[in-house]
């Protein structure tokens, strides 16, 4: 990040139109990772907000054992047609991968919070003219990716869940021994398929799938966001570094200045691309592995059809 006192004359730099900027750059991703617990910071969190996050990274986490265990121990000791497991299995699978990230994520929570702090300082300390106008286009790029991946994700998994049960007529249905939920489950206290227990577990499904969905789409909106801020930071300093053979266009600095300047912002970005990778390994680990099992039980499943 770039701090005020890092930059000579700083205050002639600093960017007058910084929390407008900041806003439509991380807003969204704030108030997603507010919904379910990840949002943390110590300047603008208080005593209730911090409770809240506590309460929700509880529901959260509660919320996806209630689906996965039940699906869980229906698949593995339950059913005993095979081609209904591998079928379901890409469904469980997802969830399980959904809830592995969303640990690494609250497991590295500060840090997360501690890298958007640090976007918000380069923000802060962007030149008017080059250096925010390259974030913003950069910005803009962003919003349109993660806004179109949040209605592909949201409408895929979310739409399936909720009208597959109606499509079937099992959500309206009387019949008790027909009808079957979303998602395959057990639940040992009580019997899923009598009302109003089927449309419990109906909306309970639903609302894991919601924030099982919520769970990739932070992650994939955070690893965007890293990597548009490392490439648009890269620019930054490539432009600076022009200046120091060019002279600099925004202000009367000497070549040392100039120079030394350059070689901080560089470094500046080494250590966030070396900070983002510690937390983000997991998060691609965790979606190589689940996209590649995924992958393997859609194929076993479309051979069995084919036949």
């Amino acid at each position: 990040m770039i701090t005020n006192k890092d930059h000579p004359k700083s205050a002639k730099v600093r960017n007058q139109f910084y929390e407008a900027d900041l806003e439509e750059d991380i807003g969204l991703i704030r108030c997603l990772m507010k919904s379910i617990g990840l949002w943390y910071s110590k300047t603008e969190s208080s005593s209730r907000e911090k409770f809240m996050s506590i309460v929700s990274v509880i529901a959260c986490t509660l919320l996806n054992v209630a689906v996965v265990v039940p699906f869980f121990i229906h698949l593995v000791f339950i059913e005993e047609d095979i081609k209904m497991v591998v079928e379901n299995a890409s469904a469980l699978i997802g969830f399980i991968i959904g809830g592995f990230k969303y640990l690494c994520m609250v497991g590295h929570r500060s840090d997360i919070c501690n890298y958007i702090d640090r976007i918000s300082e380069d923000w802060r300390n962007a030149r008017m003219d080059p250096d925010r106008k390259i974030m913003l286009q950069s910005t803009k790029f962003f919003q349109q990716l993660i806004r179109t991946a949040m209605i592909i994700m949201y409408a895929g998994p979310v739409g399936y869940s909720f009208m597959l049960p109606i499509l079937s007529g099992d959500l309206l249905s009387h019949n008790d021994t027909t009808r079957r939920p979303t998602f395959p489950c057990y639940y040992h206290v009580f019997d899923v398929y009598p009302s109003p227990n089927y449309e419990i577990v109906y909306i309970t499904q639903i609302s894991g799938v919601a924030v099982c969905t919520t769970f990739y789409v932070i992650a994939s909106a955070l690893t965007a966001k890293f990597v548009f801020h490392i490439c648009t930071q890269c620019r930054i300093v490539r432009s600076l570094f022009e200046d120091v053979i060019d002279g600099d266009k925004q202000q009367d600095r000497s070549f040392n200045e100039r120079w030394s300047y350059a070689i901080k912002a560089h470094l500046r970005v080494l250590r966030f691309v070396k900070d983002a990778v510690s937390v983000l390994r997991g998060i691609c680990f965790a979606e190589l592995l689940g996209c590649s099992t995924i992958t393997c039980f859609i194929g076993l499943n479309a051979i069995w059809v084919g036949k």
